[in-house]
């Protein structure tokens, strides 16, 4: 929960170039939501 809420909040502010950035995380974002959120 907290891992996307992070990243949708980083992404408010990224400029349209920084794309590709955003999809080489992607994968490792995704993994982290696969962890067992206690809350």
């Amino acid at each position: 929960r907290v891992a996307l809420s992070t990243a949708a909040n980083m992404c408010k502010k990224l400029p349209s170039d920084a794309a590709d950035f955003v999809m080489e995380a992607v994968p490792l974002l995704t993994n982290l939501l696969h962890y067992h959120d206690s809350k």
